[in-house]
């Protein structure tokens, strides 16, 4: 063995390396050939010593500048900002461009605005809350079921039309999350700006509902959620604010040299590092090689682990049948291995917790209705209090819910960012202001948000837009139109009246005409 193996042994080193045995035969002068470091088997020993975290010292919670004066709209735009809405406008104005060079003109589109996608949102925040089987009922001629301010913001035919040119995208094609890139990233951002993390963090897997094709799809049967897209999250423990997150496509976007759990952890904690944060996930993440990673950079994990897993004390993995609120832990350093019984048995693998020292007793209820108090150690206390938060978040986002289905997966993802903004700036203005009444829940913040956000946007009469489509086009051509197939108008005119239904007509008049005859015709008659 090298000198430098030795020197490791004497640093306690995590590593070792290995030299070949034959480089003693050459010259003097030759470099000996190292193989890579190979990890230390961890050193378990029954013999329990206190170890203490260092305190968290960063400053925590809402980083902005708003007060009791501003309303929810300027809060949801911490996240959501002008930049988001402004990407959503002209990502929808160039796809209906270009999808006009590449299909014809759409005598129905013209350019939205930014105060109409705002509206646009708000209807979505709407329908999230009063849910229809099928979006047209909101502007049902049924008194029972229409909604008199969706017919007094926008007709259906135009909301259709922005649901139908909906667009975001970025011109890296290379990227798969292309189609919401830009959204992403700037939500993203502004999370990391307006919240400034607690000690207790929470590292979990959740779902996308999606149910159509795509390659990334999962099926997770545990979930409620089962089919849809994987996202992971790092939420807070105890509010469930999300503070980022990372969306699944597949193994080919990991390296092979580790576990997926492993590199995931990596990095949704890359910002954590040295602040002495404690960091909760479940069996999927845990290995020895990951806490000891994590350790490294001053962050401190805890999380059940399958007793097959590699380095875990091997006496712990065949242990007897115990009685309730029995255990085991084997210590190496800060590292600790406990095995709990509970109804059957826990594994934990922890550096926050103390290996001498015990939480609070657990309560179990009995089949004959006592309840018994069961003791557990620190590191099973620390998982059950702080391991939450990713479900926290998943509760807060299956109510009322943003979004309608669409055969474009995209789509979904983008109402998941919609829904995950709206979860975050709730958190956020509870903790920063006096609340609006005593009980404030996350629907009277969605409604309120809604009404500011549609505001006195109204759609325009339809000849203004017909003046504004009639800049564009000022000549009259039959074309296939976009809109619904109807009857020809020049048909109807004639003697005998009769109806033949046609999806052409002049683009510019918008009339329905079935064909060149009927267009000179009609043409002839309108001079």
């Amino acid at each position: 063995m090298s000198d430098s193996a030795d020197d490791s042994e004497d640093t306690n080193s995590d590593y070792i390396s290995f030299v070949d045995s034959d480089s003693s035969d050459e010259e003097e002068d030759d470099i000996p050939v190292v193989q890579p470091l190979q990890p230390l088997e961890p050193c378990w020993s029954s013999v329990l010593e206190s170890s203490e975290t260092p305190p968290f010292l960063c400053e925590v919670g809402p980083s902005h500048s708003l007060g009791p004066a501003d309303n929810e709209k300027q809060f949801f735009e911490l996240i959501f900002d002008e930049k988001c809405v402004n990407t959503l406008t002209d990502g929808t104005n160039k796809y209906a461009r270009e999808t006009q060079e590449r299909k014809g003109h759409d005598p129905v589109w013209y350019d939205c605005t930014t105060e109409e996608m705002r509206a646009y949102l708000g209807l979505l925040i709407i329908m999230g809350i009063n849910k229809l089987p099928d979006y047209k009922l909101h502007w049902s001629k049924n008194k029972f079921l229409a909604n008199s301010g969706f017919i007094e913001v926008m007709p259906v035919r135009r909301y259709e039309k922005l649901t139908q040119y909906l667009h975001c995208d970025s011109e890296d094609t290379d990227d798969p999350l292309c189609k919401v890139r830009p959204i992403m990233n700037l939500v993203s951002e502004n999370i990391l700006k307006s919240y400034k993390p607690r000690q207790h963090q929470t590292i979990d897997e959740g779902m996308i509902a999606y149910k159509g094709r795509h390659k990334a799809k999962q099926y997770i049967p545990s979930k409620p959620t089962r089919w849809g897209l994987k996202v992971w999250l790092r939420c807070d423990s105890i509010s469930g604010f999300c503070h980022q997150l990372d969306i699944y496509l597949g193994r080919d976007q990991y390296s092979r040299g580790i576990s997926v759990g492993q590199e995931v952890v990596l990095k949704l904690t890359e910002s954590l590092e040295g602040k002495n944060f404690h960091v909760f996930y479940d069996s999927f993440f845990t290995s020895i090689a990951l806490a000891r990673s994590l350790l490294e950079k001053r962050i401190f994990s805890c999380g059940t682990i399958m007793r097959n897993r590699k380095g875990f004390p091997s006496d712990l993995k065949n242990l007897p049948r115990m009685n309730q609120g029995e255990y085991v832990t084997r210590q190496d350093g800060k590292l600790s291995a406990t095995v709990w019984m509970d109804s059957r048995p826990v594994a934990i693998l922890s550096t926050t917790a103390s290996t001498v020292e015990m939480s609070a007793n657990a309560c179990r209820r009995l089949k004959d209705g006592t309840e018994i108090s069961v003791p557990r150690p620190q590191s099973v206390g620390h998982y059950q209090a702080f391991f939450r938060g990713v479900d926290i978040f998943d509760q807060l986002r299956s109510k009322y819910s943003v979004g309608r289905p669409s055969k474009k997966w995209w789509k979904y993802v983008l109402h998941f960012l919609i829904n995950t903004a709206i979860i975050n700036t709730f958190l956020i203005m509870k903790e920063s202001v006096n609340l609006p009444k005593k009980k404030y829940r996350q629907l009277d913040y969605r409604l309120a948000l809604a009404k500011l956000l549609i505001g006195t946007f109204r759609t325009p009469p339809k000849t203004a837009a017909r003046r504004q489509l009639s800049e564009n086009s000022t000549t009259h051509k039959l074309i296939r139109l976009s809109c619904k197939r109807s009857y020809c108008k020049n048909c109807a005119k004639a003697v005998p009246k009769k109806r033949k239904d046609t999806s052409f007509g002049c683009g510019l008049c918008e009339v329905h005409l079935c064909g060149k005859q009927c267009f000179a015709l009609f043409h002839n008659i309108e001079e």
